[in-house]
């Protein structure tokens, strides 16, 4: 994006503005293993990871043990874990063919409506640029996971 372009990361979540690119209002979206095996355990075919777009996936120890997390470390990086992502039809396309699965917004409101009517599956994550002690770092396959809170 052209650095003139101004698209804020929603205001609610950030103790500071920030901007985002090409993502869909926040930097990162963040998906564990073991919350798809969950997903999938009752769906036909199984959803493949790419159906959700995220940019980080870990293997977690429990279904949606990341909904409790507030903030990571992956390698050097730490990352604020800002909200849970809700989702919109995205997930019923197959990345590969374009072409829509059936069923799909039903199941995962099955297993992942709230309260509020949306359905939630992955984390929004944002990095904080701002803090006196930033760098850039990079994150890598294999990087170690820790939840700091």
């Amino acid at each position: 994006m052209l650095p003139a372009t101004e698209r804020l990361i929603d205001q609610n979540y950030m103790a500071r503005p920030d901007r985002v690119g090409f993502a869909d209002g926040f930097p990162i979206l963040l998906v564990t293993n073991a919350s798809l095996l969950s997903l999938n355990q009752d769906f036909e075919p199984p959803l493949e990871i790419e159906r959700f777009r995220p940019n980080i996936v870990i293997d977690g120890e429990s279904p949606f043990e990341e909904d409790h997390w507030r903030c990571i470390r992956i390698g050097r990086a730490v990352l604020d874990v800002v909200k849970r992502c809700s989702r919109c039809v995205i997930p019923s396309i197959d990345p590969a063919t374009g072409e829509k699965t059936k069923g799909v917004s039903r199941h995962l409101a099955k297993q992942r409506k709230s309260d509020d009517g949306k359905i939630y599956f992955g984390m929004n994550l944002t990095y904080d640029r701002t803090r006196e002690e930033y760098q850039p770092v990079e994150i890598a396959l294999g990087d170690e996971v820790e939840v700091l809170g």
